[in-house]
């Protein structure tokens, strides 16, 4: 589907009298995980939706919801790279460098087991940049496996967890990772940390990760 972007002429000829054409909440199946990204979605088609009708050039919902459920999402912002006949996924969210971004993360792929994180097997790690990351650490239990990787990796060890497996390095933890996995399970990449102590910046490092899942697991 093709949606008329609306221009920013179009969006300043917007008035009080447009307000009421504004829609409730999203409700609708995205390609895309995360109640966040049900948000966004909900204020693009608010705003194409309101711009479109003061340009004169009014938009049916449909058009507009059938362009938002076929975005793929952005490389390294939570991308499914691929997946597997077993039902195994592979998430590239190598753009998460805090600890608030990464928790955001795995509250998006908990939505779809309404609430649980047991089947997600999460690689952290990097340049911390001197936040606290102990708070990703305590959720080792809650999750299929925690992997913490580079400089800083240290900080993502509880010493009271049995399931973290500290590596070096992504060429390690991506197949320590996959060999653990079960049907169903997702390896997420949501280091919650910069990528400068081994990668010039996050695309490297996420286009590391897809390579290494796809190698690890065809």
């Amino acid at each position: 589907a093709v949606v008329l972007v609306p221009t920013l002429a179009d969006c300043a000829n917007l008035t009080p009298a447009h307000a009421q054409h504004v829609r409730q909440p999203l409700n609708a199946a995205l390609s895309i995980p995360g109640t966040h990204n049900r948000r966004n979605a909900a204020v693009a088609l608010n705003a194409v939706a309101l711009a479109a009708r003061a340009a004169g050039k009014p938009l049916p919902d449909e058009h507009i919801l059938a362009a938002l459920q076929t975005f793929p999402g952005l490389e390294h912002r939570l991308a499914l790279t691929h997946t597997r006949k077993s039902g195994l996924r592979f998430y590239n969210d190598s753009k998460s460098t805090t600890v608030a971004a990464c928790q955001q993360a795995l509250a998006a792929l908990a939505d779809e087991a309404k609430g649980s994180t047991s089947h997600i097997h999460l690689i952290v790690g990097g340049d911390a940049k001197g936040q606290d990351t102990s708070a990703i650490a305590a959720l080792a239990p809650t999750l299929a496996g925690l992997y913490p990787i580079g400089r800083d990796r240290a900080g993502f060890i509880s010493p009271n967890s049995s399931n973290t497996f500290p590596t070096e390095h992504l060429a390690d933890a991506v197949p320590a990772a996959i060999s653990r996995m079960a049907p169903g399970d997702i390896l997420l990449l949501s280091p919650a940390c910069a990528s400068w102590d081994q990668y010039p910046n996050y695309e490297h490092r996420g286009q590391a990760f897809t390579t290494l899942a796809k190698q690890h697991a065809p």
